[in-house]
């Protein structure tokens, strides 16, 4: 566990707090990773409003690179603090559908990249995670979605597994001071060109 200052956000990225915690973090490829927040109790913004569920988190380390993602269960207390879960920004699209699969039938795509990029604007077309599209390879094949009842985060893996295609989603810290999140996909995910 190392110590490192986090920043609390709200679900629009806008900020909330700042605190030094002590964190854990993990990133997997193709996945989303996992962090444990723990905060001293006697942290005076230790407060609900700001370690609640569904808010947004980045952990700023100048070892590794920005961790982001959203504050999920569990969370759990002892005497001296409160330790809170985090899954890094690839799990938000675990909170919308996947846009083919309403839409019913396959839909065509010149390219893998075309199709996750239409779908990205698609599934936060009612309500936006605060995904941006980021670093998108263009290249591949054309093809067609087939229409299955699954989540984003599951069309997603599905499309990369079977085009031969890496995929992430990484935080940033606008010029407003506003955590966003880019989608990213990659031929080959670092290799550039």
């Amino acid at each position: 566990m190392s110590k490192s200052r986090v920043i609390f956000c709200r679900r629009d990225g806008s900020l909330l707090a700042e605190m030094n915690c002590y964190t854990t973090r993990s990133w997997a490829f193709n996945e989303y990773g996992q962090a444990k927040i723990t905060v001293p109790k006697t942290e005076p913004k230790a407060v609900e409003s700001i370690l609640n569920f569904g808010n947004r988190v980045v952990i700023i380390n100048d070892v590794v690179e920005l961790w982001g993602g959203v504050i999920y269960p569990p969370r759990s207390w002892n005497k001296e603090s409160i330790t809170i879960s985090a899954f890094s920004g690839e799990f938000l699209l675990k909170f919308r559908g996947s846009p083919s699969s309403k839409l019913g039938a396959n839909i065509s795509y010149n390219s893998p990249g075309e199709a996750v990029i239409r779908d990205l604007m698609l599934a936060q077309a009612r309500e936006g995670l605060g995904i941006e599209i980021g670093e998108i390879d263009f290249s591949g094949e054309s093809g067609a979605s087939t229409a299955k009842k699954m989540s984003f985060y599951d069309a997603v893996q599905d499309l990369a597994s079977t085009e031969g295609f890496d995929w992430s989603v990484t935080p940033e810290i606008d010029a407003n001071n506003k955590l966003m999140f880019k989608f990213n996909w990659y031929k080959a995910r670092g290799i550039r060109r």
